[in-house]
């Protein structure tokens, strides 16, 4: 009763019932609007951070020598010049104090010798051996009906034999080989030094050889050798053979191999190091004890080391997978199990992703426990991945061992095998690389500082801070005597997004700060109007002995309603063009988006795809709709309030 006796005095005020329904429906639509587009910014910021990662990835220029040390004299004899280097040393407090930094990851490089019976298979049929040409040891004995001469630097010659020991596996080899002596005879006698001393050549003791480094092989007799091998598949029984073997004055172990800088090549590792300090040929009579001896030792050595070498992987120790610009541009992606977790990093925890090529070749599934031991390697810094450029075999023992479980496996730009295709350096991992938190391994040593082992993760929206920070930091300019830091950005896309969002963030924060001025203004108006006008009908209910509850349903009842549905009607409105709002403002900043100052991943194919979020949530027009009106019925109870403390006499006579 009291709610109809509302309505119809509301009806009697037809323009009045118009104007509170249109400024309630206004204020209710631009609440709404202000709502979805703050709301829209908020996701899609939240929805950005989660798919965007930014990293810095540093380089380094300086005066260097040949074997990459810094070098203060440019008359120095091994000058190579103003170059692109690696260094074992670097502060990067500086950088990580800037805006935006928020993490340095600088991956430990090293090798991973898998424990177990056999080598690993490390190589699809066809494939061949890494390398084409890998290291072995071999005994074999000699099968032909006379002696076989051998000579230096000369054509291949075909001996028969069966070989009864292998560190790479006998089945490799065929029954017969072509053998080639790279043995120099220069070599063999020695070579004397600026001051006249003569350095002494290897000895070389096969039993009949030649001062020009050529040697006999005897019928019936066994051999052991230190060889370079070359491999072939045979399509018919789909096995790769072993046809032919060179031996040369050393051996890859001994002669070990330095860094080195070619202007054409980049940096290397350049094997062979000093043959003439070394003791022994690589080849030898074979006879039971002979591991006993002296010679003996020194191709246990020889053999220890290949046979770590057959069973290694690649170690990389990160803190931070996804900053590794592997994974960072897409090249390489986890495609089974997942990747570390934080807490994995921060307590190192032993756990590792191998190649899925790896995996399959060796049997290994996830949840699969690895027994790996590590030693220390040099690492070149280049676009080579074979096996023996990636890492030199152990020398002096193992630093670190254990348990690792396999918890992931990657797939993508892995180079498998020597007719796998190439990628650019840095975007790809070799198909031996196993992946392991930093953490994990002790007594690591040092890692070497480069473009491919360091990443800096920043914010996606301060890499422009980020940069001028450092361009202001006088570091990205050549230092006397030191390293010049060179800083190459990657936001997977994100400066493409980045303008859309800011330019939605200003818009979201302005809309709904005069959207809650606009409809705090409205419902304030109406309220007092409605409180002002409503004076004489509360004081002539009131001289009719009409009950205070009943006197304020009757004056807000009515109007209330009208509040409300205009209210709905306005947030319904809002709802329906919040989404074609948010678009257009979205579309405003694309034109910014060409700012490629701070980013090196705006070439096609290299941003991640990202849509904006265009939503209307349901629930903020029932919010909008359902405040505005409350606000109404809260300010006008307020206002009239005071008016029941006033006797209906002095409310007749106010004015309206």
């Amino acid at each position: 009763m009291t709610v109809r006796l509302g309505l119809k005095q509301l009806l009697r005020s037809p323009v009045k019932l118009v104007v509170y329904f249109l400024i309630t429906a206004l204020a209710a639509a631009l609440l709404c609007v202000g709502l979805n587009l703050e709301a829209n910014a908020q996701r899609n910021v939240a929805a950005a951070e989660a798919a965007f990662e930014t990293v810095a990835i540093p380089d380094f220029s300086a005066h260097i020598r040949y074997d990459g040390t810094l070098c203060a004299d440019s008359d120095d004899p091994f000058y190579a010049g103003y170059l692109p280097c690696f260094t074992s040393e670097y502060d990067f407090a500086p950088l990580l104090a800037a805006p935006g930094a928020e993490n340095l990851d600088v991956r430990g490089y090293f090798g991973a010798r898998v424990n177990g019976e056999g080598n690993l298979t490390e190589h699809a049929p066809g494939d061949g051996p890494r390398n084409g040409m890998p290291d072995d040891v071999i005994i074999f004995t000699v099968n032909a009906a006379e002696r076989v001469t051998v000579p230096a630097f000369s054509g291949p010659v075909a001996v028969p034999v069966t070989v009864t020991f292998s560190v790479m596996g006998t089945d490799y080899y065929r029954d017969e080989l072509d053998i080639t002596s790279f043995i120099s005879g220069g070599r063999l006698q020695g070579i004397p030094t600026a001051d006249g001393e003569i350095l002494p050549g290897p000895l070389f003791d096969v039993g009949a050889e030649a001062a020009d480094g050529s040697f006999y092989l005897e019928p019936g007799r066994q051999y052991i050798a230190a060889v370079r091998v070359g491999a072939h598949w045979d399509p018919t029984t789909d096995v790769i053979r072993a046809d032919s073997v060179s031996i040369e004055v050393g051996d890859a172990y001994h002669n070990g191999g330095e860094l080195g800088y070619d202007k054409a090549n980049g940096w290397s590792l350049v094997p062979g190091g000093n043959a003439y300090t070394l003791p022994y040929v690589a080849i030898a009579p074979y006879e039971e004890g002979f591991f006993a001896t002296e010679r003996g030792a020194y191709f246990q050595e020889i053999i220890d080391a290949y046979r770590a070498n057959f069973n290694s992987l690649n170690a990389i120790a990160t803190n931070d997978l996804a900053a590794m610009r592997a994974f960072h541009s897409g090249g390489v992606h986890v495609s089974q199990g997942r990747a570390f977790t934080d807490e994995e990093y921060a307590a190192g925890a032993k756990v590792c992703l191998v190649s899925e090529f790896m995996a399959e070749l060796n049997g290994w599934r996830i949840g699969d426990a690895l027994s790996l031991s590590f030693y220390e390697t040099e690492y070149p810094f280049t676009g080579k991945t074979e096996r023996f450029s990636v890492f030199r075999y152990p020398a002096e023992g193992f630093f670190d061992e254990g348990g690792y479980e396999i918890v992931g496996l990657f797939a993508g730009n892995v180079v498998t095998g020597d007719a796998s295709p190439r990628y650019t350096q840095g975007e790809g991992l070799d198909a031996l690389d196993i992946l392991l938190p930093q953490k994990s391994v002790s007594n690591a040593p040092a890692p070497v500082i480069s473009e491919y082992t360091a990443s800096i993760r920043l914010k996606n929206s301060a890499a422009g801070d980020f940069m001028a920070e450092m361009a202001a930091s006088g570091l990205m300019e050549e230092q006397e005597g030191g390293y010049q830091l060179g800083l190459t950005v990657y936001d997977q896309g994100y400066s493409l997004v980045g303008p859309g969002l800011r330019q939605l963030s200003r818009v979201s924060r302005l809309t709904l700060i005069l959207a809650l001025a606009a409809a705090g203004l409205a419902v304030l108006v109406l309220a007092v109007v409605h409180a002002l006008r409503g004076r004489r009908g509360v004081a002539a209910m009131r001289s009719l002995g009409t009950k205070r509850a009943q006197v304020m349903i009757i004056s807000l009842a009515g109007v209330a309603l009208v509040c409300l549905l205009g209210a709905c009607a306005g947030a319904y409105a809002g709802h329906a063009i919040s989404c074609d709002v948010t678009a257009r403002v979205v579309e405003s900043a694309k034109e910014d988006a060409a700012d490629t100052t701070f980013t090196a991943m705006m070439g096609e194919g290299e941003a991640k795809e990202f849509e904006f979020l265009l939503e209307s949530d349901p629930a903020l027009a029932l919010v909008s709709g359902g405040a505005v009106a409350a606000a109404f019925l809260l300010c006008a109870g307020i206002l009239l309030a005071p008016e029941f403390r006033r006797s209906p006499m002095l409310l007749l006579g106010a004015k309206e």
